[in-house]
């Protein structure tokens, strides 16, 4: 196997093999290191990441199907290996992906074999449960009523949205990589807690993965946090009356006390969000 690097003008070759957003940053030639690795003149494998915080960072990795075991794996981590002699102070090249396709479920087994170790996520993961575990829970068979001043964001003026999003970016909160008024966020499932004119605390849904129903942001300001169970009571509601019992709810997860938050509404939520770490010799 010969493994060479890839320029932005080769990209078309290799781009079925690449992320798209990392296809279209290496035609932007954003500082991006790209290589693949081919057997007989075919191209069956590319591994494409960037320098970041003395880490490497995998950005896009994988070996086509009918190349899986060969060894493909290991001559791209190799490789980069010796590239990355040329960086005095890299010693560990990091990878982190969630679990969003079947075949991704092969990708922890692929690293452990190629020598990477699990790391932990520092609470940046994400959990997936299907709308008969929402029934389940607890929350969805609380007998209270909903706060009076929880309201979809379908009825929210854009104008009150836009004022949020400032106030939570101020606050440094995280938020979806759209604006709550964008047209990618599901109006009908995202709510807010409005009172005196104000939005005191939402939770946004979009289906940034694939056919999955995403919680992608959760906002408190300063209000109790009972307000969360509240909200959530609304949207498990909500989510039950629309989307047929198949459909899987993933909840992204920002810190440690978020995914402690998780396992205690929805105890048998599956993680599918990881992080691996490869250290260099």
């Amino acid at each position: 196997m010969k493994v060479g690097y890839i320029s932005a003008e080769q990209i078309e070759k290799y781009s079925s093999l690449i992320l798209p957003d990392v296809v279209d940053a290496i035609r932007q030639d954003e500082p991006l290191t790209a290589m693949a690795v081919e057997k007989d003149g075919v191209a069956c494998g590319v591994l494409a990441g960037y320098v970041e915080d003395a880490c490497y960072k995998i950005a896009s990795l994988y070996i086509a199907p009918g190349y899986r075991r060969q060894g493909a794996g290991k001559r791209l981590v190799e490789e980069l290996e010796d590239f990355l002699v040329t960086y005095t102070d890299i010693r560990m090249i990091d990878i982190e992906y969630t679990v969003s396709e079947e075949e991704h479920e092969e990708l922890g087994h692929f690293l452990k074999a190629i020598e990477f170790e699990k790391a932990n996520t520092n609470g940046h993961s994400s959990y997936i449960v299907d709308l008969q575990q929402v029934k389940e829970s607890k929350i969805y068979k609380a007998t209270e009523n909903p706060s009076k001043y929880i309201r979809p964001f379908s009825q929210v003026t854009k104008d009150l949205l836009k004022k949020t999003q400032k106030q939570a970016a101020i606050k440094h909160t995280l938020l979806p990589e759209t604006p709550l008024y964008s047209e990618e966020i599901d109006t009908k499932i995202s709510h807010a807690m409005i009172k005196d004119g104000e939005i005191q605390a939402f939770i946004v849904f979009d289906h940034s993965c694939g056919d999955w129903l995403t919680c992608a942001a959760l906002w408190m300001g300063n209000t109790n946090p009972t307000i969360l169970y509240s909200l959530l009571k609304t949207v498990f509601q909500r989510i039950v009356e629309l989307y047929p019992i198949e459909t899987k709810v993933a909840f992204h997860a920002v810190s440690p006390e978020t995914v402690s938050i998780i396992h205690s509404i929805l105890p048998n939520a599956k993680e599918i969000s990881f992080r691996y770490r490869y250290i260099c010799d």
